[in-house]
């Protein structure tokens, strides 16, 4: 019997290797479901000199990345905002959206912006095609936050 149960499985391996399952455009999307983001913040250096201004100003950016597995970026949210901020508070003056594609099969959409106290938000759809059909639809938000000190989070 145990021989017999090995010659079934050698044939169904052998069957297996000469007939390759077939994928639809569904199950691709299993297959891109492991992406993965980063995020990093940058602050843009002050052309003016702050030193004893009782309330100063302080512009960085905030972006996140989705990558495949081998660490490509595909496509990409940032938020930049310019900030105000004393030492007892901090307010969010000014923000804007960048979100752009590095992938051919990757498209973006929706994008937004918002400024609440001492936030600046942002936020993007990426829209991954198939032959002309969504595989992949992915809406990211990325906040940058200012403290009363103007540290950048």
């Amino acid at each position: 019997m145990d021989k017999f149960v090995k010659i079934i499985f050698s044939i169904f391996i052998i069957i297996l290797i000469m007939n390759p399952i077939k994928t639809s455009a569904t199950d691709l999307k299993f297959e891109y479901e492991n992406f993965y983001f980063e995020t990093e913040i940058s602050e843009q250096s002050s052309s003016a000199c702050q030193p004893f201004a009782v309330t100063k100003t302080k512009t960085g950016s905030k972006t996140t990345y989705c990558k495949d597995p081998t660490g490509k970026v595909l496509w990409y949210v940032k938020v930049t905002g310019t900030f105000s901020y004393n030492g007892s508070s901090a307010t969010c003056t000014s923000v804007s959206v960048t979100a752009a594609s590095n992938n051919n099969d990757w498209k973006i959409s929706n994008r937004s912006c918002t400024k609440k106290v001492n936030q600046a938000t942002a936020s993007a759809t990426g829209k991954r095609y198939f032959n002309g059909t969504v595989t992949n639809s992915i809406t990211k938000s990325v906040t940058l936050s200012c403290s009363k000190t103007g540290t950048l989070s």
